[in-house]
């Protein structure tokens, strides 16, 4: 189990874009407009002045530098909120998953925190 990956888009699929504006990062529902096979044309969903983004497929980024806009399917999505949950709740429990662990990946820390949860249900 891992993050899933870009896969075929489509004009019409939705996905989420991460653009970031005054030093604070914004996700907006955007959908496919044009899927080329290096560029993706997005536009944003319900807005009035809809933005329009033209990121890379390889990066499902709009450059290189760490403040460009992203994108993301809403499969990918749904698995990055698992594991910031998974994250956070570890965090919260006070365990930290060192390097070199059997838990490390991303998908054993979401294995991790999903044994705990499941233990913490069990005990009264």
């Amino acid at each position: 189990m891992s993050r899933p990956p870009l896969g075929e888009l489509k004009p019409g699929d939705p996905v989420i874009v991460t653009i970031h504006r005054r030093r604070t990062w914004t996700e907006v529902r955007a959908h496919v407009v044009k899927a080329a096979p290096v560029w993706i044309t997005l536009e944003e969903s319900d807005s009035a002045q809809p933005g329009v983004w033209r990121m890379r497929r390889s990066t499902q980024s709009a450059g290189h530098g760490p403040y460009d806009s992203q994108f993301v399917t809403i499969e990918q999505y749904v698995w990055d909120q698992a594991l910031t949950d998974a994250q956070t709740f570890l965090r919260e429990q006070g365990i930290t998953v060192r390097h070199g662990s059997r838990w490390h990946s991303d998908a054993g820390q979401i294995r991790l925190a999903a044994i705990l949860r499941t233990i913490a249900e069990e005990t009264p």
